[in-house]
């Protein structure tokens, strides 16, 4: 959708965060695929994630969300902020903003669980999760730059 003429035809901000997790041994990424009952989203690979709380920053959501989606526990300390996407939707009710933060995690153990609001879960590539994700503008420009992060961590790491 086109960005509002006039910031007053937004009828509401939704923040969103979302963490991609990134397996150390295998730079593997987490996608989670939504149930099909999701009002917006059914049936779609997605990241953990979801909207934020009153009073919660971004990353703090990312952390939440994350355990509770996919059973995993991180501290605001293991998120790397990948970037911010902020893209414009018409819903029933009116034009929201929807301002979406992305992190990654890089982890080792334990293996993820499902929360109630996904079916399946799977380990993909970079490539296939942008494949499986190309609907998702905002997706692909995370994990775009993605790259960029994978990339520095392996130099630290070989100094």
């Amino acid at each position: 959708m086109e960005i509002p003429a006039e910031a007053s035809d937004v009828v509401e901000t939704i923040e969103v965060a979302k963490t991609v997790v990134i397996r150390n041994y295998d730079d593997r990424l987490l996608i989670l695929w939504r149930n099909e009952t999701d009002e917006y989203n059914g049936g779609r690979p997605d990241f953990p994630g979801g909207q934020t709380e009153p009073g919660e920053t971004r990353a703090q959501a990312a952390v939440r969300e994350t355990e509770e989606e996919a059973g995993l526990r991180l501290a605001e300390g293991d998120l790397v902020h990948v970037c911010d996407v902020t893209t414009y939707e018409q819903r029933p009710w009116g034009v929201i903003r929807l301002s979406r933060s992305f992190f990654a995690a890089f982890v080792d153990e334990p293996e993820p669980t499902l929360g109630s609001e996904h079916h399946k879960l799977e380990w993909r590539s970079q490539v296939e999760a942008e494949e499986l994700l190309s609907r998702s503008l905002p997706k692909l420009i995370c994990l775009r730059g993605l790259g960029r992060i994978s990339n520095s961590r392996r130099l630290a790491a070989a100094s």
